[in-house]
């Protein structure tokens, strides 16, 4: 029954949204059948047109109401919609093994900048990717922790998944500032290293900060996970407030940070 009721809704609602188009066709009909049976005066195929008219007329006006009045509903539909939207965090955040490969991410950059705890990863298996870089005059600052450190202690006791060893943990920072310190050497004018004993919370890899395609990512230090099972998010300058606030981390890092010397 009820079913029924809403059918019986539907059509007397575009029985008048379409009365005054059906009185018009209705009411021609009537005019050209009756003026082959009898004939009108001039003045009242004049009456007869001009009443024609008003219902054209009437029918435009109330076809754009009807049309105005369910836009209006659809917006705000889609206002509501849009309000009680539930953001997939699942597509916003990626872990390490889910991005492209970083000689990919980093193929147009010249501005390169680094920050992380030890950077060991990096410094390791991308070390020719960062050589070649340089070689094509694309520059790379680093921020890494100062290793034998309190804030490498705590690094190591809470976020490390690899090892508890605090010695071993610093000796990888160690390793990763002998590498980063041989392209330096190598490209002086290029590379910047520095230090810090505070605890990042987050690695950074930004490129090209100064331009339009300027992008960061940020990964999240949480504790005792897998480097490569860290959540990650991206960055770039179309999410203007995200982006200055990262940008606004960067440059905290570098001043709160000493250039790094052998």
């Amino acid at each position: 029954m009820k079913k029924i009721l809403n059918y019986l809704l539907i059509f007397i609602k575009i029985l008048l949204e379409q009365a005054t188009l059906m009185a018009t066709i209705i009411a021609s009909t009537y005019i050209v059948i009756t003026s082959q049976i009898k004939a009108y005066s001039t003045n009242t195929l004049l009456l007869w047109l001009i009443s024609l008219l008003g219902l054209v007329a009437t029918s435009s006006v109330s076809e754009q109401y009807f049309k105005l009045n369910k836009m209006n509903k659809d917006i705000e539909s889609i206002k509501e919609s849009i309000g009680n939207r539930v953001i997939e965090i699942d597509g916003v955040f990626l872990t390490r093994k889910d991005q492209s490969p970083l000689e990919e991410r980093l193929e147009n950059a010249n501005a390169i900048f680094l920050s992380g705890g030890s950077l060991a990863r990096l410094s390791d298996e991308y070390y020719a990717c960062f050589e070649d870089k340089l070689r094509n005059r694309c520059s790379i600052e680093i921020v890494l922790v100062k290793p034998f450190s309190p804030g490498a202690d705590l690094l190591c006791q809470n976020v490390v998944y690899e090892t508890i060893d605090k010695v071993a943990y610093s000796q990888k920072i160690e390793d990763s500032l002998v590498r980063f310190a041989r392209l330096k050497r190598e490209f002086p004018q290029l590379v910047t290293i520095r230090i810090t004993e505070n605890i990042p919370p987050f690695g950074i890899i930004a490129t090209n900060l100064e331009r339009q395609d300027a992008k960061i990512q940020v990964e999240l230090y949480s504790y005792a996970v897998p480097t490569r099972e860290r959540m990650q998010f991206n960055i770039s300058k179309s999410d203007k407030k995200t982006f200055q606030f990262f940008v606004s981390q960067i440059n905290t890092l570098k001043e709160q940070s000493d250039l790094y010397r052998e």
